[in-house]
């Protein structure tokens, strides 16, 4: 990290030339309730005062102009205020206004001890009986890198912070510098990625389908999920744990214990969060990754191949089978409770080429939509590509739909969709199966135009996708 350097807001903000910098400390005196009388430059009068600084026409001013006027020496004049408070105050104020302006030294202009041209001094708010003059204007020294975020801090008495004190031995070496205010990062030569998921009980999971652990993990990996889609290697998490009032330190170490877990799994490290009461749980995961070659949801192009990583379905087959009461298939439950965000395969997708990338989480259908409006382009998928998860195929026969429309309209699934361009061929999927252990199906095509068009063996199909604010599916 390089040295401080203030910011356009910051250099717009401030007075223009050394001028403006003087006018700065006269409306200072002014505000301070003392007198203030600053040299002319060249030798010349004093500058005129401002009006709120003007004494009345019967204070015995005179009244003869500055060319009638003898050049007078510029006088000392030190801050009027009660007391030494009040010095301390106005001197702290004047070299704040003096920093902000852009002061001498900082301009390499005469120090403050050297006379102006002329024989004239800038004035400012002397200091106990010495000989004032321009006011510092040092700045602060450069910012160099952060300390590297070590093993978690001390913290007070409480039963909060006894609850993050377990939670911390429970994560053990999968968490740093938990208690501090903030996280510290090196990211280095890279694009600092950042993202934020929040799982509520009774929209995202419900306590009677998982434990604490699977909760405090699925919580975890949906949000890491969104650095695998910008190709992003993960660095931290930060949870922000909300409990019910009948939640035992047992309850929250044990959802802590899942969600550092899922970070451990693609070599992040709890970093912070927050702990808080409410009435129901509910987890709210901030991810800091970084990228080496970023991709987004809107570089998509006409002639790109439509891909999805893994299979779909599963996760929807369990949650049907809850929904009617029963223990869904081991595979569909683990699907659902146990995700794994595709980091590897999405840093891998985005060194070769990627153009477009996002997680499925709203359904093939739903972010299908994502990225063609992200990228001004039409998808085209043909559902009988999908790759369909084994538990989805009983799960879709039980509905009567076809299966794969079934997979291609499920959701939380968190396998990778990616626009590759025509130069990424069947050689290219099958180095992408080797090193990453999945399976890279093309599910479709861009085309030029807008929104998603479905086909199921030649017919137009209608997906809905997840939307947390429609009546329905849309």
């Amino acid at each position: 990290m390089g040295g401080y350097a203030p910011g356009l807001a910051a250099r717009a903000a401030r007075p223009a030339g050394r001028g403006a910098a003087v006018r700065a400390r006269v409306t200072l005196a002014a505000g301070l309730g003392g007198r203030a009388l600053l040299a002319g430059r060249h030798g010349r009068g004093a500058h005129p005062r401002p009006d709120a600084l003007a004494r009345p026409a019967d204070a015995g001013v005179d009244s003869r102009s500055q060319s009638q006027r003898p050049a007078r020496r510029p006088r000392r004049v030190r801050a009027r205020g009660t007391g030494l408070l009040d010095c301390w105050t106005a001197r702290r104020r004047v070299r704040a206004l003096d920093h902000a302006a852009g002061g001498s030294a900082a301009r390499g202009g005469p120090s403050r001890h050297q006379h102006r041209p002329g024989g004239g001094r800038r004035l400012s708010l002397g200091r106990h009986g010495r000989r004032p003059g321009a006011v510092s204007s040092r700045r602060h020294p450069p910012v160099t890198a952060p300390r590297v975020p070590g093993p978690s801090n001390a913290l007070g008495p409480g039963p909060e912070f006894d609850r993050v004190r377990r939670i911390a031995a429970a994560l053990g070496a999968r968490a740093s510098g938990l208690g501090d205010d903030c996280a510290l990062l090196v990211p280095g030569d890279a694009t600092l990625v950042a993202s934020t998921d929040v799982s509520v009980e009774g929209v995202h999971f419900r306590r009677e389908w998982l434990s604490l652990e699977e909760i405090g993990w699925r919580a975890a990996a949906a949000a890491l999920s969104d650095l695998a889609a910008d190709g992003a290697e993960a660095a931290g998490i930060l949870v922000a744990l909300t409990v019910p009032p009948d939640a035992g330190d047992d309850d929250v170490v044990a959802a802590m214990t899942g969600a550092g877990a899922a970070a451990a799994e693609v070599g992040a490290r709890v970093v912070g969060g927050d702990l808080s009461s409410g009435p129901g749980w509910s987890l709210a995961v901030t991810v800091l990754g970084w990228a080496s070659t970023p991709v987004t949801r809107a570089g998509a192009r006409p002639g790109d191949g439509v891909r999805v990583t893994g299979a779909l379905g599963g996760p929807r087959a369990a949650l049907e089978a809850w929904r009617r009461g029963e223990a869904p298939d081991e595979e569909a439950r683990r699907a659902f409770a146990r995700p794994v965000p595709r980091l590897h395969a999405g840093r891998w997708l985005a060194r070769h080429g990627a153009r477009a990338m996002l997680d499925l989480s709203d359904g093939l259908g739903g972010d299908a939509s994502h990225l063609a409006a992200a990228s001004g382009v039409a998808v085209e998928l043909e559902l009988e590509r999908v790759p369909v998860a084994a538990p989805a195929i009983a799960a879709a026969r039980r509905l009567g739909v076809p299966v794969e429309r079934f997979a291609a309209e499920g959701g939380e699934e968190y396998e990778l969709l990616v626009a590759l361009p025509p130069s990424f061929v069947a050689e290219d999927m099958l180095a992408f199966q080797s090193v990453c252990g999945l399976a890279l199906t093309r599910v479709g095509e861009i085309r030029a135009g807008g929104g998603v068009h479905a086909r199921l063996r030649g017919k137009p199909v209608a997906l809905a996708g997840f939307d947390h604010f429609a009546s329905r599916p849309r």
